[in-house]
């Protein structure tokens, strides 16, 4: 497990419910400022932080019939394009996804399965996809999710304290 240099919370939202979520993990992860960003997936570029320990928490609601939001359209294009142009995986970065949708609707989640089936392509680790169903799921899931995501940071944490202290014994 590597140490990770920084944090990116990366959010789609139309109505902004996962935009919500995402401010509540942002405000509850154990770790100074300048090293966590949140940010549309419209703002986020992975080629800045491709070769860097950076660990990529996304976050995306689905809108329509299974599409992305708005704020999430042309930062999908670019990954999806940053994928085709790409000639190995990419080793060194973990991320996890969570979805919200709604299962009344028949593309449940499409997006976040789109983009999780993405990132499994760009990058040597396999992460996490958790998918938040409007429909019957209540906060104790979301608060569950952010629980685990913070319990994943804090053994980050704590092991990059662990390795800074070893080297001067």
């Amino acid at each position: 497990m590597t140490v990770p240099s920084h944090i990116y919370i990366i959010y789609g939202s139309t109505e902004g419910h996962s935009e919500k979520v995402a401010h509540t993990l942002h405000d509850k992860l154990p770790i100074s400022s300048s090293r966590k960003s949140l940010l549309t997936l419209n703002d986020f570029i992975l080629s800045e932080c491709k070769d860097t320990e950076a660990r990529l928490i996304f976050l995306i609601s689905t809108t329509g019939d299974g599409e992305f939001p708005e704020n999430a359209v042309l930062g999908w294009k670019r990954l999806r394009e940053f994928s085709r142009n790409m000639s190995s995986k990419i080793s060194q970065i973990e991320y996890r996804v969570c979805g919200f949708g709604d299962s009344n609707y028949r593309n449940f989640c499409h997006s976040s399965k789109c983009l999780y089936r993405l990132l499994q392509r760009v990058f040597v680790n396999q992460g996490d996809l958790t998918l938040i169903d409007d429909a019957i799921d209540d906060d104790t899931k979301i608060s569950q999710w952010i629980t685990s995501v913070v319990s994943w940071i804090k053994e980050l944490e704590y092991n990059r304290r662990w390795n800074w202290i070893t080297r001067f014994i």
